[in-house]
């Protein structure tokens, strides 16, 4: 179960846990914190995962923009991050995408990571005012 829970509203970006899982969040974070179209914008996610290793599992990635959802997609965990995910290890995540040009208004992000026994090790969802100028 997460034991910490963190919401950061910075500028125009919030950033928080969205659910209970088994992992401990150290912390996390999501810069720039006015991002405009084309820009790199990155996720940083610290965390532990007590009870067993973690062996594979899958990680959904949902993302609506100004309330419209666009297709999920669901990947397998190790290819997302190295496995096994020894247990009460210290471990850091970070990705990046960058904003394609034409797009502006809110943007949430949802990144949801489940253990090979489809149960929730961590959710983070980020939303950002994004503007094409």
């Amino acid at each position: 179960m997460l034991t910490r829970v963190f919401q950061t509203l910075i500028g125009l970006t919030t950033i928080a846990s969205c659910g209970t899982g088994r992992a401990t969040l150290l912390g996390f974070d999501s810069q720039p914190t006015n991002p405009i179209a084309g820009d790199n914008v990155s996720l940083w996610v610290a965390y532990t995962i007590p009870g067993a290793p973690v062996t594979n599992g899958t990680a959904t990635y949902k993302i609506t923009l100004n309330g419209i959802p666009l297709t999920p997609t669901v990947d397998p965990l190790c290819e997302q991050t190295t496995c096994p995910k020894e247990s009460n290890t210290p471990y850091n995540e970070t990705s990046w995408s960058i904003f394609p040009s034409g797009i502006s208004g809110k943007i949430v992000s949802r990144i949801e990571w489940k253990d090979q026994d489809a149960q929730p090790l961590w959710c983070i969802e980020t939303s950002w005012r994004v503007s094409d100028e």
